[in-house]
């Protein structure tokens, strides 16, 4: 089953719509954190893990389905292909990042913590702009393999 008016399987559909609400809960968790609402905060951002988590398996599952990058069909000359490896380059990064991040966090709950809690801090913020540029990239990379 398609996307009427794009060449998009629906699990590519529900890749584009997690990576959406990926990015609103991000936002959301780190407006929390800037007001100071550090319960609400964790609560948003094991949220958030959770997403990624589904979106990761979606992802897993639409690759599998579609039988790799090649099967895009027009879409994978060398100009798609450089920008899907930078998305996924850097989504490797923006993971590691994230799990850096969150161990920090965690860590600095505990009594004694100030300083992982000082690290969660100061990456957290450049983690969540790194996650913000490569869920546009990501969002680009859907429009070309999919809709233009």
């Amino acid at each position: 089953m398609m996307i009427p008016g794009t060449r998009a399987s629906w699990l590519a559909g529900v890749e584009l719509l997690l990576g959406l609400l990926i990015t609103g809960v991000l936002l959301a968790g780190v407006r929390q954190a800037w007001l100071g609402r550090r319960e609400v905060h964790v609560r948003t951002m094991r949220r958030l893990l959770l997403l990624l988590g589904a979106f990761l398996a979606v992802f897993v599952a639409n690759v599998a389905r579609r039988g790799g990058v090649e099967a895009l069909g027009p879409a994978s000359g060398p100009a798609f292909l450089g920008l899907l490896l930078l998305h996924v380059l850097l989504a490797l990064a923006g993971g590691v990042l994230l799990l850096r991040v969150i161990g920090w966090g965690w860590r600095g709950r505990r009594p004694g913590g100030a300083a992982q809690l000082a690290r969660h801090r100061r990456w957290g913020g450049f983690t969540a702009g790194f996650w913000l540029v490569n869920s546009l990239l990501g969002a680009l990379v859907f429009l070309v393999a999919y809709v233009l």
